[in-house]
């Protein structure tokens, strides 16, 4: 037992001085190792766990951010692409025609009388079975024919017929029937016009309203014409085979003209009926029908009436009850002197009624 003893501890002697190690000193340096020891190991530990998890987080990030910058550049160019008018690229709103019922606007198109929208003119336009659409730049009477030729057959509307550009008998334009309904699409410069008419109109190409058309174009083509006394406020060429009657008026001492047509009992007038601004179209309208009418015996009216733009001039028609039967009426302003006018044929759709809107002229202004 005494040599195991005396051989451990010459174990704790010094190599290099011989003296004895303290056990003390020996245990704390050698604890003192251990914990360091422990903790690097725990630290370096992780730092290898944590590492690869912020990488994971960052790359997700990034992968996401990429699909929206993505995604938001995808959506930019379909928004540009849609914005250039493409007929074919489906991407637009689909909206009826003011005024018009199941016929579509032309992608990216524009109403025409926008700024005027609520104006009377205008509404009346509408309530007639007419409207018009600006066209986006470089669409042509092609696009717009695809275009409705695609659509509007998957509304219930059938094409019955195409009449080109210079048709002599016919109005150019695209014939459309739905039921009772007709319908007529036609490119004019840079906008798409749209009307509604009968089907029996649809059918023949508007061919009645040609004909009239004609005949006025031939009443102004003929060389026999005469024209109004120098100092009448209206300039009118008349056809020779009417005979031109000046009356007083009711209206201060202003003169009223009437055109009797040789061979018939057809009289057409041209009578002032008040200042312009001092009261409606419609009321002189009615004033003037008054006027015909006595306290026994009533025999004027009006049975409806609406703006038109027509010829350059602001106009409002209307059905006249006359002793005769119903006929055409209208209301126009003189710029000359600044007066209201009513114009009345002799017979209802008549050519030389449609002739004395279409070139009548104010004295010295030829603007209405």
């Amino acid at each position: 037992m005494k040599k195991r003893r005396r051989k451990v501890k010459e174990k704790h002697r010094s190599p290099i001085s011989g003296i004895k190690k303290s056990k003390q000193n020996t245990e704390s340096i050698v604890k003192r190792k251990k914990k360091l020891n422990f903790f690097k190991r725990r630290k370096s530990l992780r730092k290898k766990t944590r590492r690869p998890r912020r990488n994971i987080g960052v790359k997700i990030f990034i992968g996401i951010l990429i699909l929206i910058i993505s995604g938001l550049i995808f959506i930019s160019i379909r928004y540009v692409l849609s914005s250039r008018g493409n007929p074919k690229d489906g991407e637009h709103t689909q909206t009826d025609v003011l005024g018009l019922e199941e016929v579509p606007t032309y992608p990216e198109s524009v109403f025409l009388f926008e700024k005027n929208k609520d104006t009377n003119t205008v509404q009346n336009f509408l309530m007639d079975g007419k409207s018009a659409y600006r066209l986006p730049d470089k669409i042509s009477r092609d696009n717009v024919h695809e275009y409705y030729t695609e659509e509007l057959p998957n509304l219930g509307w059938e094409n019955i017929l195409s009449v080109p550009i210079g048709s002599e008998d016919k109005k150019y334009g695209e014939y459309w029937v739905k039921e009772n309904q007709g319908l007529r699409i036609y490119v004019k410069e840079n906008s798409v016009w749209y009307e509604t008419i009968t089907t029996m109109e649809a059918s023949s190409g508007l061919e009645d309203d040609v004909k009239e058309e004609i005949e006025r174009e031939l009443l102004l083509a003929s060389s026999e014409t005469q024209d109004l006394l120098p100092d009448f406020p209206w300039v009118l060429p008349v056809p020779k085979e009417y005979i031109i009657s000046y009356h007083s008026s009711e209206l201060e001492n202003f003169r009223e003209v009437s055109f009797k047509k040789i061979g018939s009992n057809h009289i057409y007038s041209l009578t002032p009926v008040g200042y312009f601004g001092g009261n409606t179209f419609d009321s002189y309208l009615y004033t003037y029908i008054d006027s015909k009418n006595t306290s026994e015996v009533i025999e004027w009216g009006v049975q409806n009436s609406f703006f038109v733009e027509r010829y350059g001039k602001s106009i409002l028609l209307g059905d006249i009850v006359t002793p005769e039967g119903i006929t055409d009426g209208a209301v126009i302003k003189n710029n000359y002197n600044t007066l209201v006018y009513i114009v009345l044929s002799a017979t209802k759709d008549d050519p030389f009624f449609e002739y004395i809107l279409e070139n009548i002229k104010p004295l010295d202004d030829h603007s209405i």
